[in-house]
């Protein structure tokens, strides 16, 4: 009688170690997940980030489809962008509250807006045109300007 109680001891000690052993992993987070679209069809290689951290990011797959692992709880800021042709990005923040696993449905990416080659291009002045974007929220466009004395180019030396 002896023998049979110390072998069912050792058997629920042993279960009661295994069962201790994954209750005590402690979760680093939660997760986000979703989809990237543009014009209704999947972003592939968009960059998704919470709150610019490098910890927190990844890119989207070839469905747009996402998932960072490991978000804190709270309030984060979910950035997405997307370099495009010719120097062109385009990017949407969105806020996110996180308490448990997130799945956002769809993040929208507006179209990016393309720059074309200047026209009537003087010592004074030039014609800039430009694509619109489909953005609802678009505010304002930027026009920076660059200039190199003369002499100077923009080619590092060797």
């Amino acid at each position: 009688m002896k023998i049979i109680i110390s072998i069912l001891f050792v058997g629920l000690s042993l279960i009661s170690l295994n069962c201790s052993k994954e209750s005590v992993s402690p979760t680093e987070g939660y997760s986000i997940s979703g989809k990237v679209l543009s014009k209704g069809e999947p972003v592939e290689g968009a960059i998704i980030s919470i709150n610019t951290s490098p910890n927190l990011k990844t890119q989207s797959d070839s469905q747009g489809d996402f998932k960072i692992l490991n978000v804190p709880k709270g309030n984060h800021s979910l950035t997405v962008s997307k370099d495009l042709a010719k120097g062109a990005f385009t990017e949407r923040t969105t806020l996110v509250t996180v308490e448990k696993n997130v799945t956002i449905g769809n993040l929208i990416l507006p179209v990016g807006v393309q720059l074309f080659e200047p026209e009537s291009v003087t010592d004074v002045s030039l014609l800039l045109k430009w694509s619109p974007t489909d953005a609802s929220d678009f505010r304002e466009y930027k026009i920076y300007q660059h200039k190199i004395p003369p002499g100077l180019t923009n080619q590092p030396e060797h």
